[in-house]
């Protein structure tokens, strides 16, 4: 079976940039993972306008992925919550439940906040060109920030009475990669007075400029910019009623627009080098959702070129890596999946159709790779995941014919554009999580036959299942090409490249280690 089942703005920065600097105050706990995880951020103007252009949907797509988290956990504190608190302690079952909604409700959040720090960062001219785009992107920054407060607060709501659940809720999930006390820091976060009277100042400035000249031309000049404008004034509504619902508080109604000017002013340290040094030491403590331990294994040129030389469009990677957002939501040896497409020529040469399908990403790099990842279904650049996202790397080649291959590559192609799904649920088809789109492709071609596996109430295929599926079914319906991982013999996390039997055998033996109880 296979299946295929958003600038014309115009706005003065200082405004926005006296409402962001004390609305960022609020998220000291926030996490960034992904992509250059401790500082995101873009290389080329292009980049930062397709942020600007697609902000808007990505933010309404993650914030509804939210609230159907919000609406799970809810129920499962209904359903089960009395009967974990009379035992005392959650079964195994529960735990794994709480686990995968917990990573959901990170993930979608940390995507947020990713969105955020990478678009308040330093704006030279170069990437930013326009003063409308700086104005765009703090616009998003607004609203990103008021979803992950809504979002975090509705969770500490919901079990800041369960001592048993918010003692799980604050284990270190050391799979998923959660770090210890996330529930504490959700809390600490959204129960401070001083959230409050920032959240307040920066609503308060937003009332008395939203009807402004500048205001009024963007609701005319852009269908999804004007939503998100109108959407503001009932998001940070939500987000009030969501602290003083955490305890952090009343509102200040009696707070006039001096008093919050003057409140930003004292926050505010001056433009340029100034400020953004300061937003930065903001997110200096920013945790993050990342084994600290874990180091990305550096790949040489030759060995760049190498793998580079066995891959055939249509072969199928898998990465580990510690600390992709998009890459982990359940446990193992590997826990993402892209697939190779390589030059226009080679897949010109192996039948994939070249409507729409870009040589080159907008950073200059080419772009030989699909994958779904939080922005969505996109085109990537494998030399650039190698040495920005693998501590570890699995190639394998669907054993079919030319012309399989050809409608394997298009289906994958067909998706690109499409929303990433923080719910990991196959069952839709709508929205696409890295495996997804691989599964999708390939099964029912060759005789390939992918069981799904219920995690979290929801039908998922991970990376691993697709390596456990070619060993059990005898290898006959994928060959191993390479397996890449650490050379622990060598010093500073220098790769090592299997192949042949040696792939194989290498391969066998890390999935067991991998598969031993702690």
């Amino acid at each position: 079976m296979t299946g295929k089942d958003a600038l014309c703005l115009s706005r003065g920065l200082r405004f926005v940039t006296i409402l962001f600097f004390p609305f960022v105050m609020l998220l000291p706990g926030c996490s960034t993972t992904g992509p250059a995880a401790e500082h995101p951020e873009f290389h080329s103007p292009a980049e930062v306008r397709q942020a600007i252009t697609t902000g808007p949907a990505r933010i309404e797509a993650i914030s509804r992925q939210l609230e159907e988290t919000d609406r799970e956990f809810s129920s499962l504190a209904k359903k089960v919550g009395p009967a974990w608190r009379k035992r005392g302690y959650l079964t195994a079952q529960e735990s794994e439940t709480i686990e995968h909604l917990l990573f959901r409700h990170t993930a979608g959040q940390n995507t947020l906040v990713e969105l955020a720090t990478a678009l308040h960062q330093k704006q030279s001219s170069t990437l930013f060109p326009e003063e409308n785009l700086k104005t765009a992107a703090h616009l998003l920054v607004l609203t990103a920030q008021c979803q992950v407060i809504v979002h975090r607060a509705a969770l500490v709501n919901l079990f800041s009475h369960d001592r048993v659940a918010v003692a799980k809720l604050n284990e270190a999930f050391y799979r998923s990669e959660i770090p210890k006390d996330t529930f504490e820091q959700y809390r600490l976060t959204v129960s401070s007075r001083e959230a409050m009277r920032r959240l307040h100042a920066s609503r308060v400035l937003l009332e008395h400029d939203r009807d402004s000249q500048e205001i009024s031309q963007l609701v005319v000049s852009d269908p999804a910019y004007a939503k998100l404008v109108g959407k503001l004034r009932d998001n940070y509504h939500r987000a009030e009623a969501a602290l003083v619902a955490c305890g952090s508080g009343t509102l200040e109604e009696d707070m006039e627009h001096t008093h919050a000017a003057s409140f930003a002013r004292k926050a505010e340290v001056g433009l340029g080098d100034l400020r953004y040094k300061t937003r930065s030491l903001l997110f200096k403590d920013v945790s993050r959702i990342k084994n600290p331990s874990a180091k990305v294994i550096v790949f040489s040129p030759d060995q760049h070129a190498m793998v580079k030389f066995q891959l055939q469009p249509g072969d199928i990677i898998l990465t580990y890596t510690a600390g992709y957002m998009s890459d982990v939501f359940i446990p193992g040896t590997f826990k993402h999946g892209l697939t190779y497409v390589g030059t226009p020529e080679q897949r010109k040469a192996a039948g994939m159709k070249q409507a729409n399908h870009p040589a080159v990403l907008a950073n200059g790099k080419s772009a030989d790779v699909i994958e779904a990842v939080a922005e969505g279904v996109i085109f990537n650049n494998l030399d650039y995941l190698m040495d920005t996202h693998v501590n570890r790397l699995l190639v394998l080649r669907p054993r079919y014919d030319s012309a399989q291959r050809a409608a394997y590559l298009n289906e994958v192609a067909s998706y690109l554009g499409e929303s990433y799904d923080f719910l990991f649920d196959f069952a839709d088809a709508s929205r696409q999580v890295c495996t997804e789109v691989i599964y999708r492709g390939i099964n029912g071609r060759s005789g390939i036959d992918l069981p799904l596996t219920r995690r979290g109430g929801h039908p998922t295929l991970s990376a691993d299942d697709l390596v456990n599926y070619h060993f059990r079914s005898s290898e006959k319906h994928f060959e191993v090409i390479l397996f890449a991982e650490e050379d622990y013999s060598k010093s500073g996390h220098r790769a090592v490249i299997h192949t042949g039997d040696a792939a194989v055998k290498n391969l066998r033996q890390r999935i067991q280690e991998d598969s031993r109880p702690n």
